[in-house]
C-alpha cells in the first residue's frame, strides 16, 4: 500500500529494483514498491 505522491512539493514514490543482489538491501513491501537489493552496477544507455 505504499504508493506515495505528493505534488508541487514533489514526492513521488515506486521502486523496486533487485539485480544480482546478495545484499545492499532495504528489501521491504513489494506490491506498490520500495525493495531495493542491488550488488551490481545498473547501466542505461
Amino acid at each position: 500500500m505504499l504508493y506515495i505522491k505528493e505534488e508541487n512539493g514533489t514526492v513521488t514514490s515506486r521502486v523496486r529494483v533487485q539485480p544480482r543482489a546478495s545484499k545492499n538491501q532495504i528489501s521491504g513491501l513489494l506490491d506498490d514498491a520500495v525493495k531495493i537489493r542491488l550488488t551490481v552496477l545498473l547501466k542505461y544507455n
